[in-house]
């Protein structure tokens, strides 16, 4: 009830007797697609958490057996703690993307179709907020730790190339 009370007071467009009617009459609709969207957001989340785990976990072996063989690992452990700090922004992201669909498909939509109207304006601006992150994630293993990763490369094997 709280959120979606904050839901209202975050909706900007202000909704005439026509519009309200159009939506008390499509909400039903709109809310299995919430459900759907929400079913499938979790089992997607579950996955795409579990790979950003998975390259985190590959990243510190990688830095760890690197630091043994005495290379310097500062940037990747950097790296490392900061894409740790984005996936738990995409995670936090999803969870109020999620919550925000949930409360789109349980609303008394016919009832209230201005909450209605707030829930789905919501879902969408956190949606974004979604997408927005799991892209920065993309961009930010491509770019940047990709870099550093083929930096310690080289320099392991020039270390390598110097020893032998």
């Amino acid at each position: 009830a709280l959120r979606v009370e904050a839901y209202k007071k975050a909706l900007t467009e202000k909704m005439d007797a026509v519009a309200e009617k159009r939506i008390a009459d499509r909400c039903e609709a709109a809310q299995k697609l919430a459900k759907a969207y929400k079913t499938k957001g979790e089992s997607s989340v579950k996955a795409r958490t579990a790979v950003y785990e998975a390259i985190i976990a590959r990243l510190e072996s990688t830095s760890a057996t690197l630091a043994a063989k005495g290379t310097d690992t500062t940037t990747l452990d950097a790296n490392i703690v900061i894409l740790k700090t984005k996936v738990t922004d995409f995670k936090a992201a999803t969870d109020t993307y999620l919550l925000a669909l949930n409360d789109l498909s349980v609303l008394g939509c016919k009832t209230d179709p201005v909450a209605f109207k707030a829930a789905l304006s919501s879902a969408r601006t956190e949606q974004a907020a979604v997408l927005a992150s799991a892209k920065d994630i993309r961009t930010f293993l491509s770019d940047t730790v990709k870099a550093a990763l083929q930096s310690l490369k080289a320099a392991t094997e020039v270390k390598q190339t110097t020893t032998e």
